[in-house]
């Protein structure tokens, strides 16, 4: 039974002074919790903006700048980054929770029943329109077959 403690006599329990593994002083060791100033978390927040992470030394410098432990400093970091992790998972819930609708956007019919659609009776504005477009697809694949990978190219592997 590791971690228990056993008894030689079942009377003792009521006396905890006689248990071997009560440590009544345990508690008090801990050091009481200290506030920072507004000043000290302006500054920590500043600089945990700039950087997620601090070398040792950048700790030492901001610790004895604001008069704080080198480990108060640690832990402040630890906690702030645990913080923003927390917030970015809420938020992603919360995305997922709440869907956008989805986006509605407007494409051109360029083919209908197997034939281009270049008449002038389009239902689209001229920004969808290809007879006013500066590219056609006409010279977008003669670029590529002007290219030394272009229309010569076959990629015929002899292996």
């Amino acid at each position: 039974a590791a971690g228990k403690c056993l008894l030689a006599h079942p009377f003792e329990a009521d006396e905890k002074k006689a248990d071997p593994c009560h440590h009544p002083k345990q508690r008090q060791r801990r050091k009481p919790r200290v506030l920072f100033s507004q000043a000290q978390v302006f500054e920590l927040e500043r600089r945990f903006k700039q950087q997620k992470y601090l070398s040792a030394p950048e700790r030492e410098h901001l610790a004895s700048v604001l008069k704080l432990t080198s480990t108060q400093v640690k832990i402040w970091f630890q906690n702030r980054r645990y913080k923003c992790k927390r917030q970015r998972q809420d938020k992603s819930l919360e995305l997922a929770a709440h869907p956008l609708p989805p986006r509605r956007v407007a494409v051109p019919v360029l083919v209908r029943d197997g034939k281009p659609c270049l008449g002038g009776s389009q239902p689209y504005p001229a920004p969808y329109s290809i007879t006013t477009s500066p590219y056609s697809y006409s010279s977008y694949y003669s670029a590529y077959s002007s290219s030394p990978y272009g229309a010569s190219y076959r990629g015929n592997y002899a292996g």
